[in-house]
């Protein structure tokens, strides 16, 4: 792994699937959102999300589960495990491949990272700003340090998080040896990694950088509302059984 990445928290625990991913045509579901008095319909592409507002309350989105396993048929790309070179070479090529079937329709991305390599990551998020089709993020469990940079990237007002996850900012961390005209050298691109995270949180944000460097100087570790209001995610989903009540 690249030396100079995102401090990582503990992997979360691993399940490994040997059934194939392949990309399939995606499909619209329509979507209630009932507020107040006025009601509005929506399409959401590839997935059966429904936005819920109960009464006083603003919308949620509903994600139901499904009991089928394998290709759902739906655009996912999946993040659960470290950002590696290794797994940003395979996200972008899934990112690509489904581009290349259906270009401009959503693909989601779900995130459970501890994160890792600031490089591998931003390789990533090039990735997702390069395509037309729009990426939407779904934090689940925890998306920490450059995960919860992915995370804050995503396509805006389609940036979700489940009620009990975690996203997780901090400053940027790594090591120099050798020569002190290498270890300035290396200390100048460690700064200019994070100014670049930096200036991605805050553009996904709407916040300053300064405001930015203050709330990642330490592991700053954020409940769903308080990711929401921060600006890292848009909305909170809710458990389809609690929207119907």
């Amino acid at each position: 792994m690249f030396s100079s990445g995102w401090t990582a928290a503990s992997p979360p625990p691993q399940k490994k699937s040997k059934k194939n991913w392949r990309p399939s045509t995606s499909r619209a579901y329509p979507l209630n959102m009932k507020h107040h008095n006025s009601t509005q319909t929506y399409i959401a592409p590839s997935l059966p999300v429904r936005l819920v507002a109960p009464q006083n309350n603003p919308p949620r989105i509903v994600l139901p589960c499904r009991e089928t396993e394998g290709d759902t048929g739906a655009r996912i790309v999946r993040i659960y495990d470290p950002v590696t070179s290794d797994l940003s070479t395979r996200v972008i090529e899934e990112l690509l491949s489904l581009e290349s079937h259906e270009s401009g329709e959503p693909i989601h991305m779900f995130l459970y990272s501890p994160g890792g390599c600031v490089v591998s990551g931003l390789a990533i998020i090039d990735a997702m700003r390069h395509i037309e089709s729009p990426v939407f993020t779904y934090a689940i469990g925890c998306a920490a340090s450059m995960a919860a940079v992915i995370l804050a990237c995503g396509e805006k007002d389609h940036r979700y998080i489940l009620p009990h996850s975690r996203v997780m900012i901090h400053q940027a961390s790594g090591g120099a040896g050798g020569t002190l005209d290498n270890v300035r050298a290396t200390l100048a691109f460690h700064n200019e990694l994070e100014e670049e995270s930096n200036a991605l949180l805050a553009e996904a944000t709407g916040r300053s950088i300064q405001e930015i460097r203050d709330a990642s100087r330490i592991d700053n570790w954020l409940k769903a509302p308080a990711a929401r209001d921060f600006g890292l995610v848009d909305h909170i989903l809710s458990h389809a059984k609690s929207a119907t009540k």
